[in-house]
């Protein structure tokens, strides 16, 4: 994600808009990354309880997703055509 904002920045020409959003969203990204590990054994007889809040975790992984998502398409936006 951070080669991919770089990316993004340096062939726009422009610094990342929402830097400080995006680092906290790669920072909450990891971080939830590290806790949805158990979305991989539904399958495996985890508990009711233990399904739902794996669930939650990795549904919940999609809103700083969503914030990178955001700051790249406004960095990318009007980009300048010298």
């Amino acid at each position: 994600m951070g080669i991919v904002s770089h990316l993004i920045s340096n062939f726009s020409r422009k610094p990342v808009f929402g830097y400080r959003a995006m680092v906290f969203a790669t920072i909450a990204t990891a971080f939830l990354g590290m806790l949805v590990w158990g979305h991989h054994m539904f399958i495996s007889g985890l508990s009711p309880y233990s399904a739902i809040a794996f669930s939650v975790l990795t549904m919940a992984i999609g809103a700083p997703s969503a914030v990178k998502t955001f700051n790249w398409i406004a960095t990318a936006w009007a980009e300048r055509w010298n």
